[in-house]
């Protein structure tokens, strides 16, 4: 037989303290028979009857504005630094960007986009190359030498040397060469002879800013070129994307491990003045000729297999330059504090 349970007023009323001595649940004062088991109030409890105690209930969670992680988050300090903020500007630039893109015409989309890449492939190498701290307006110097002066020697270079129909050796001469060379100009002016003494990490990462910049500035001119080509029928507009993205994106890149490479040669220099001739020559034709190979063979895996080699060249002298250098002998210069040898 099914116990009937008056609830018609049991918002009204009071729990006895007592509880049901069948499962423990709560009565109300007025009920003969317990809401929760069925069991009689006052009755004897068979072992059949016998009902586990439920488990304890969580506490209750209070909302409010404290639950909201912006407010939490803004009131404590370290959201402003480290990685937070600069992860939360990146991250929400590109929506902006590609915003403005319906807005805007394309060589000012590309500037931003070109700027954007340049700066999130600077942060990321400069958390894994780890250079010494340096005054900002040097790294500033460094970057608006490359964007308006070797920039422009670059484009005079090759526009004087470099033939119609460009074969290996005029890719290595003709563009590896001066790029190459130009881009390591305001490492020479900034760095090199500045006065103090600096680790080849510090230069490698000196050589990367003006890389990136480099990289920035021809990626923003040839999408310029890339829309007039495209216009006039003289390439595929999924070619002309392509080569649009690849220099957004990873053309900088590439620019920078190049000028870092030849940056760490510019660092060693500065310690071993008697063989800096040939340490600066040694750099600069490795470069060069990593360059020119990659222009050659860009159209192809091969292309890609010098891209592939020139960034583990890159890595390789980021993760032991400080050892190699320390093996070369006792240097001409008072070595840097900051170096202490051994691979990181």
């Amino acid at each position: 037989m099914t116990a009937h349970v008056d609830t018609a007023f049991a918002h009204d009323a009071v729990l006895d303290s007592a509880g049901c001595a069948a499962c423990g649940a709560g009565l109300v004062s007025a009920a003969a028979f317990c809401g929760s088991c069925g069991h009689r109030r006052g009755a004897p409890v068979s072992p059949a009857e016998t009902v586990m105690s439920p488990l304890p209930t969580a506490p209750s969670v209070k909302v409010s504005l404290t639950l909201q992680p912006l407010i939490a988050w803004a009131r404590e300090p370290g959201f402003w630094r480290g990685w937070v903020g600069p992860f939360a500007l990146f991250a929400v630039a590109p929506f902006a960007l590609l915003q403005a893109s319906g807005e805007t015409e394309s060589r000012v989309i590309a500037t931003g986009f070109a700027v954007y890449f340049a700066l999130l492939w600077g942060l990321v190498l400069h958390r894994v190359i780890a250079p010494e701290p340096q005054d900002r307006w040097l790294l500033v110097r460094i970057s608006l030498f490359t964007a308006f002066v070797g920039t422009a020697l670059a484009i005079a270079i090759e526009e004087w040397v470099l033939s119609d129909a460009p074969q290996l050796p005029d890719y290595v001469f003709g563009v590896g060469l001066p790029e190459e060379a130009v881009k390591a100009l305001p490492v020479l002016l900034f760095v090199f002879l500045s006065r103090r003494s600096w680790t080849p990490r510090t230069f490698i990462f000196a050589g990367v800013v003006s890389g990136l910049t480099f990289g920035a500035v021809e990626a923003i001119s040839y999408t310029g070129l890339y829309e007039q080509l495209s216009d006039l029928g003289a390439g595929t507009y999924g070619d002309m994307t392509a080569a649009t993205i690849w220099r957004l994106l990873s053309g900088g890149l590439f620019h920078g491990c190049l000028a870092g490479v030849l940056a760490y040669f510019i660092g060693l220099a500065y310690w071993y003045r008697r063989s800096a001739v040939v340490l600066v020559a040694l750099g600069l034709g490795l470069v060069s000729v990593l360059h020119g190979l990659y222009d050659d063979l860009s159209g192809g895996w091969l292309g890609t297999a010098v891209a592939g080699f020139t960034i583990v060249v890159f890595a390789a002298y980021v993760r032991i330059g400080d050892e190699i250098a320390l093996r070369l002998g006792e240097p001409d210069q008072q070595r840097p504090a900051a170096l202490t040898g051994g691979a990181r």
